[in-house]
């Protein structure tokens, strides 16, 4: 039966026999706690900054003897840490031996930590021992911690859902994701119309989230049609540059005229293939200032399109000329050009 560790004392006594008589002896003897060897790890090759990573520890022991028992306290760069968000355990017994590998008792932990600064960092851990295990340390682990590479929640350019008019200023904006418990970053967002970079002020806004940048910035588009807008970021010391992975597909409308009762808004381009064919989009009406009664509408090529027509459709009637009844939210008329 195994010891526990401890001080012990053991006596042999000799009854004796016809030839020789009775005697007897002692002698102390200490059963010192099984010896260990820690060793430290992480996860991953290398760590990301500001993001949770999972380090280990394990503790091996050449023991035939129970499970055992006891804690870990990890070190960055020799100094302690608080593990997030705690350490598991795993612990066994001596279970014999298998396949040719004697399996001995053993301990082990994982948590996760951040790394708040790149470059080559340390990670080392100390076990506590217990009743029948000796404590100790682990060697250092080097740990190469790299920038995070953030990415786009989302971004866009848009008028508080309203359509961007030509002419008139509509919002690009962005969010940035770095990294899990570090800072925000502090690098420069672009955006972009067709590969184009669109100029402008960017304004930048950290969240309460931490690692999130906020990117906004007015910008007007002086011709109406269907933009291919991206966005970039330039990367600092923590992060990495990043670009969107998809575009958004933009489509800016002519100018609306608001100085009359209504207000006329196309739904989109007309695009004539060649000469002899005809296209169409349509109007919305909108009243302006609570109009409501009958507006009369009119399409007139123009004069350098001499050979151009052009008609409005609403119900029934068709003509250059058309006469339609507004109120409420408007309505739509249909714009033909040949």
């Amino acid at each position: 039966v195994p010891l526990l560790p401890g001080h012990y004392s053991v006596t042999a006594t000799y009854t004796g026999d016809a030839s020789f008589g009775p005697s007897s002896a002692s002698a102390t003897f200490t059963v010192a706690k099984a010896p260990t060897t820690i060793s430290a790890a992480i996860a991953n090759p290398t760590a990301e900054y500001g993001n949770l990573e999972e380090i280990m520890a394990g503790t091996a022991t050449t023991s035939n003897g129970v499970a055992p028992s006891g804690t870990f306290q990890f070190f960055v760069d020799g100094n302690p840490i608080a593990v997030l968000p705690y350490i598991v355990y795993e612990s066994f017994p001596y279970e014999g031996t298998a396949n040719g590998n004697t399996n001995y008792a053993w301990i082990g932990g994982t948590g996760s930590t951040v790394f708040l600064s790149t470059g080559s960092h340390t990670l080392s851990v100390q076990y506590s021992g217990d009743a029948n295990y000796a404590a100790g340390s682990s060697p250092t682990t080097t740990v190469s911690v790299t920038q995070a590479e953030p990415f786009f929640l989302g971004f866009g350019v848009g008028n508080q859902g309203n359509p961007v008019v030509a002419g008139q200023t509509a919002t690009a904006t962005a969010s940035l994701d770095g990294s899990q418990k570090g800072v925000a970053p502090t690098g420069t967002v672009t955006f972009f119309a067709d590969g184009a970079a669109i100029p402008g002020t960017v304004t930048y806004t950290n969240s309460n989230s931490p690692g999130m940048l906020y990117a906004t910035m007015p910008t007007v588009f002086s011709a109406a049609g269907t933009y291919r807008i991206t966005a970039s970021y330039s990367g600092d010391a923590n992060y990495t540059s990043a670009t969107t992975s998809f575009a958004q597909s933009l489509f800016v409308t002519g100018p609306v005229n608001t100085t009359g009762p209504v207000s006329l808004t196309p739904t989109g381009a007309i695009t004539i293939l060649s000469p002899g064919q005809g296209g169409y989009t349509s109007l919305n009406v909108t009243p302006n200032g609570g109009f409501t009664g009958t507006a009369t509408l009119t399409c007139t090529p123009d004069p350098k399109a001499n050979e151009a027509t052009c008609s409005l459709a609403s119900g029934a009637s068709t003509a250059s000329t058309v006469q339609v009844n507004v109120s409420g939210a408007g309505l739509s008329v249909e714009l033909d050009v040949a």
